[in-house]
């Protein structure tokens, strides 16, 4: 990620890993959340784009969730 960060930009890869990703494998599930979504995430402490280095360190993940579900 840090190499597509800096040819591209926090922004566009940001979308490649979310709604370019799901365009690709055809998946309307995935990508977003939103009614009817598969509900993933993951919630950093820092703003990716003002801190696009929060993408690639794991102390910057506060909390991920898979199928709407809390993960520890």
């Amino acid at each position: 990620m840090r190499l597509q960060v800096e040819a591209s930009g926090a922004a566009a890869t940001l979308r490649s890993m979310t709604t370019v990703n799901a365009a690709l494998i055809r998946d309307e599930r995935a990508g977003h959340l939103g009614v009817g979504a598969y509900g993933d995430a993951v919630l950093l402490t820092a703003d990716p784009l003002a801190d696009p280095a929060a993408l690639w360190e794991q102390d910057a993940r506060a909390l991920v969730v898979h199928a709407g579900r809390m993960v520890d």
